[in-house]
């Protein structure tokens, strides 16, 4: 046996060994990503119905998010009390978006996901705009920008931290 046909052989042999390894891990990786892609959208849901849960098991923050989101009010017709839970409402509604908004710039989710979270009703309501200015604060400014942009932001008041019931400033001892 001549060894420059073994030698070809076992070269074709590698290539083909080679080709069906790259196929394998392309099609491994494209399992991973679409499993990725499933548990970051299930997270989203479970978030967002965390976060609907905590507020239908507390009478008063149904309420408040009624005013908030169905009547559509304004902070300044909330108390100090019910204006700081509509903050943290916008905060924690803000955080699922934020983490979403990474998915995506990461490839993770793709660019459409984000219409999910973009069509909540409370991101357009009166109280959002009003907290906005001061939630925003607590956020990367990437996604501050891209919210903003997103869903033309004009504030409507100019809410200081004491207004909103609550304060980004460390307490004093």
């Amino acid at each position: 046996m001549d060894w420059n046909v073994v030698a070809a052989l076992t070269q074709i042999v590698s290539t083909i060994a080679v080709v069906v390894s790259l196929l394998y891990l392309a099609r491994q990786m494209k399992q991973s990503t679409a499993t990725a892609r499933g548990a970051a959208y299930q997270s989203f849901v479970e978030q967002q119905g965390a976060l609907t849960t905590a507020f239908l098991a507390n009478p008063q923050l149904t309420e408040v998010f009624y005013r908030a989101v169905v009547k559509r009010e304004a902070t300044n017709e909330f108390s100090d009390v019910d204006r700081t839970a509509v903050t943290m409402l916008c905060v924690c509604q803000a955080r699922i978006y934020e983490a979403m908004f990474r998915q995506v710039r990461e490839g993770v989710l793709d660019e459409s996901a984000l219409h999910l979270v973009a069509g909540i009703s409370f991101l357009n309501s009166p109280a959002w705009t009003d907290v906005w200015p001061l939630v925003s604060r607590a956020f990367s400014p990437e996604f501050v920008a891209y919210f903003n942009e997103r869903h033309s932001v004009v504030s409507r008041s100019s809410l200081t931290p004491a207004a909103s019931g609550c304060s980004t400033a460390p307490s004093q001892p």
